[in-house]
């Protein structure tokens, strides 16, 4: 199937995040053994929850976008029969008022001779059906994402007398996704780290929003 049979974009509805929710379960608890107590936490709440929809608008993909600096903390887990109940923890908002909270929670991370750089946002749970890797699907998730960000932050009170805005989307990969990420743009920092008992890498890129 090619890239031109896929698309992604905010989750919609309950279905899509439900089915969102179930992928993220399945690839990094069934496949890769983190534990599922861990999977879900506060920070979902608050999150812009991304899907790849595939031809028959089937989610095939997930992606996890947070504001950043996270306004809360994510020592909160919740249990994974989260995937199970009549109201979905993060349900019930519209992707425009997900974008304004996005804007409301920017700061200014740097100012520059052109405008300011915006704390941004955090991207993870990246998690791809085993039967579609390799395929560019990864790709389209983390661009509309982008895309996605660069528009909710046009608004974004702490840049709006800046005439040139960038913000930065920053990252914890697994080593093994380095090569990904980096063909997307993405710099690494700093060094290599245990997460879960995985060696893990940061990583972040700076977007334009305006100008």
């Amino acid at each position: 199937m090619s890239k031109t049979h896929f698309h992604a974009h905010v989750a919609q509805n309950d279905a899509e995040l439900k089915a969102a929710y179930q992928l993220r379960l399945n690839v990094f608890q069934l496949e890769q053994g983190y534990n599922e107590e861990h999977e879900f936490d506060t920070l979902d709440t608050i999150a812009a929850p991304f899907v790849l929809l595939d031809a028959q608008n089937a989610v095939q993909g997930v992606l996890r976008l947070l504001p950043y600096p996270l306004p809360i903390a994510a020592d909160d887990f919740l249990p994974s029969d989260v995937v199970d109940k009549e109201i979905l923890v993060g349900g019930g908002r519209t992707v425009l008022e997900m974008a304004e909270a996005f804007a409301a929670m920017q700061q200014v991370r740097q100012r520059t001779e052109r405008g300011v750089i915006l704390s941004g946002a955090k991207l993870g749970r990246l998690a791809i059906s085993k039967q579609l890797r390799g395929q560019g699907c990864g790709s389209i998730l983390v661009r509309a994402a982008e895309a996605w960000l660069a528009a909710a932050l046009v608004k974004a009170p702490a840049a709006e007398k800046a005439q040139h805005v960038e913000a930065v989307v920053q990252l914890s990969s697994q080593v093994i996704a380095k090569a990904f990420y980096e063909s997307l743009g993405y710099a690494p920092e700093g060094e290599v780290y245990l997460e879960e008992g995985q060696p893990h890498i940061r990583y972040t890129k700076r977007i334009q929003v305006r100008g």
